[in-house]
């Protein structure tokens, strides 16, 4: 076995530095997984999801709106909805799950938590665009990679309400 003296040990370590992670330069090379990022934690979360009372109020609600047979109900201008704890929310996400259940049948469980399961995704993805904004493709990719299993963010995913 041979020693290395110390000439030879400088003439190789005055090499330029490399990245240590050369996929963290080329943000083209790493889509998929920022998408397998957004998409995977999500739907963990949904396989172990539970109802609660507000989640099941939700439901209520957007049943009321898929059965709505003209525009006021569908709107619902007066507040006239029983549920006190969704009073001030915004009826968009009623809608858009009663569209859910409209393409699907009020019947799948899937239809009430897949709004705010892809609600959820879009923000891990918003955070990927975010972060690359600010700091460039790295930034972003870390962003990503927090986001996508914080639990304070997967836990709104379980919920039909609009959390996320």
């Amino acid at each position: 076995m041979a020693a290395a003296d110390d000439r030879r040990l400088l003439k190789l370590s005055a090499g330029p530095r490399g990245a240590l992670f050369i996929v963290l330069e080329r943000p083209n090379a790493f889509w998929p997984l920022l998408v397998l990022l957004a998409l995977l934690p999500g739907l963990y979360a949904l396989r172990y999801r539970a109802m609660d009372t507000g989640g099941a109020l939700w439901g209520l609600r957007s049943l009321n709106v898929y059965e709505a047979r003209d525009v006021e109900d569908v709107l619902d201008l007066g507040g006239v909805t029983e549920e006190r704890v969704l009073r001030w929310r915004s009826p968009l996400g009623a809608w858009v799950t009663a569209l859910v259940m409209w393409i699907w049948t009020p019947a799948e469980p899937l239809a009430l938590v897949l709004v705010s399961y892809l609600a959820t995704a879009g923000i891990v993805g918003m955070g990927y665009v975010f972060g690359d904004w600010v700091a460039g493709p790295r930034c972003g990719f870390w962003t990503t990679l927090l986001l996508a299993f914080h639990s304070t963010l997967l836990v709104p995913a379980q919920s039909p309400a609009p959390y996320s």
